[in-house]
């Protein structure tokens, strides 16, 4: 369909900007420390268009043999580009990757990457905003991993957020 060639092409198109980014980090015309809030803004604006990008997953594969040629995969090396340059790494960046994991079918990805953040990141889950991100989190790490280590989010859950663990389903 059009909008699927459409976000392929816009797949294509984000993956050159970011390459491009890399390439000015790489010489030094773009620095973190006096340019980062524009990098920070690019990269936001990156994952968040990835994260809205619906492409077949024989597609993705065909499009071009880049080592890149998924979202998620782009997501990533967003994330690794951020974090390569000590950029902080917010919520909305964890979200929109594991959002694209998901949409791709690769529960492992989104589940280890959802527990990573729950269980094991600086980055904070802001009680009460995440939105969607936790059905989409959860129900990735029950894909990947069955029940039992859903609870063990949902506990770690409860503990950053104790006021919300009746919203997880344990006692807050």
């Amino acid at each position: 369909s059009t909008l699927r060639d459409d976000d392929a092409s816009l797949l294509i198109r984000t993956r050159d900007i970011i390459a491009n980014v890399q390439s000015a980090l790489r010489s030094h015309t773009l620095r973190p420390h006096l340019h980062g809030h524009l990098l920070s803004t690019v990269c936001s604006d990156a994952l968040l268009l990835l994260s809205t990008l619906r492409i077949p997953r024989q597609q993705q594969h065909q499009q071009q043999p880049a080592a890149t040629d998924s979202p998620f995969d782009t997501c990533l090396t967003i994330l690794s580009t951020l974090h390569a340059h000590n950029c902080d790494i917010l919520p909305m960046h964890f979200s929109a990757a594991i959002v694209c994991a998901h949409e791709e079918g690769r529960y492992r990805d989104a589940a280890d990457l959802f527990a990573s953040w729950v269980c094991g990141s600086d980055v904070p889950m802001v009680c009460g905003s995440a939105g969607g991100i936790l059905e989409v989190g959860l129900e990735a790490v029950a894909r990947a991993n069955g029940v039992e280590r859903v609870w063990d989010c949902v506990r770690e859950l409860s503990m950053t957020c104790p006021t919300d663990g009746d919203v997880y389903g344990t006692a807050g």
